[in-house]
């Protein structure tokens, strides 16, 4: 590893494993407390990513976790929604929710270039907060 297109191709390719994986986890485990484990699992690396190095080998090992995390909530929620709602519903919630997880994820990145307030790590810890707060959600939800 000599770049950070490196850690970006580490992070696809594990963010593919993550996704087959947990299609197959979904179909054998309650979805409601995949996405708990998601979720806090999303939110510790976010938490320890701040107070890292930043170094290649430490931002490989978040790139591996987070894009292992990061694509395992899609089967798990496609599994809950599937039994409340129909199949063209399903696909427009799940676009819809992706799309206001990409603009939320720019808005967000805009923001704090601009602002400049305070910087990423403190976002990063804000948001790894928030993945607790989901998972605690997730919990508090029925199957």
């Amino acid at each position: 590893m000599t770049s950070s297109a490196d850690v970006l191709a580490i992070l696809a390719i594990c963010g593919s494993i993550g996704s087959a994986v947990s299609g197959a986890l979904a179909d054998r485990y309650p979805a409601r407390i995949l996405l708990i484990l998601y979720f806090v699992v999303r939110a510790l690396a976010l938490l320890w990513l701040p107070f890292s190095s930043f170094s290649l080998g430490e931002l490989s090992s978040f790139g591996a976790l987070f894009g292992l995390d990061a694509a395992l909530t899609f089967p798990a929620l496609t599994k809950l929604l599937s039994r409340s709602l129909d199949q063209y519903t399903m696909v427009a919630m799940m676009s819809w929710m992706m799309v206001a997880h990409i603009l939320g994820a720019a808005i967000t990145c805009a923001w704090v270039g601009f602002v400049r307030i305070a910087g990423y790590p403190v976002f990063f810890t804000v948001v790894g907060l928030m993945c607790l707060i989901a998972a605690g959600l997730a919990g508090a939800s029925q199957d």
